[in-house]
């Protein structure tokens, strides 16, 4: 497994639900400040604007500064 990072490309968002956007699948991401979390990409485009929002489940937060992500195993 290799991390990948985040401004070279992101996990692929697919899922349809009662959000805005595309969800992806749980991955792990780290920030800018070496933690690491469980994180979902939610990703689409509104008012014109693309927009990538990374969101923990576990800590039910918004994730900011993530600076790379690695999927998880199945």
């Amino acid at each position: 497994m290799k991390w990948k990072y985040t401004i070279d490309e992101l996990p692929i968002a697919y899922q349809d639900g009662d959000w805005d956007g595309k969800r992806s699948d749980e991955v792990l991401v780290e920030d800018t400040e070496g933690q690491k979390f469980v994180a979902v990409l939610y990703s689409g485009f509104m008012d014109g604007s693309e927009f990538n929002d990374w969101f923990s489940n576990y800590w039910d937060c918004e994730l900011v500064n993530i600076v790379k992500w690695l999927k998880i195993p199945e």
